[in-house]
């Protein structure tokens, strides 16, 4: 875990595939919470990234704002959720997106897939605070 990031702030993230941005979220632990999407342990996202995966890809992730409370967050969230969807994004996410706009993929059955190395997921990671902080 790094300990450059502090866990007392609520981080709104983007993930994307291209620059598309397939899910919105909050996490007072990115780091963490960015390894969990990329495992596929996410109930949400999972078979995107899955996909992703099976093509040697990792979801880009770009922290958007950072909020001292959970309340403000998710206000932060649901309005970007509402701001992809009217922009013509399909999300991921369940909450605040029409059912019509979201992903929707068919069980497969589980296939190997390769794992990436932890210092891929830091590196996606610093790169996203940087953006941030410009």
């Amino acid at each position: 875990m790094d300990d450059n990031i502090p866990h007392n702030y609520y981080y709104v993230y983007t993930l994307s595939n291209n620059g598309k941005v397939f899910y919105v979220g909050i996490s007072n632990h990115i780091e963490k919470r960015y390894k969990f999407h990329c495992a596929c342990a996410d109930t949400t996202t999972f078979r995107y990234i899955f996909r992703m995966l099976k093509e040697d890809k990792l979801p880009e992730l770009e922290i958007i704002n950072i909020a001292h409370n959970k309340s403000f967050a998710m206000a932060i969230e649901t309005s970007l959720i509402y701001y992809f969807v009217s922009i013509g994004n399909k999300l991921c996410n369940a909450q605040g997106n029409p059912k019509t706009n979201q992903f929707i993929f068919p069980l497969t059955p589980p296939e190997s897939i390769q794992r990436k190395k932890k210092h891929y997921y830091r590196a996606i990671i610093e790169a996203a605070k940087f953006r941030h902080e410009k």
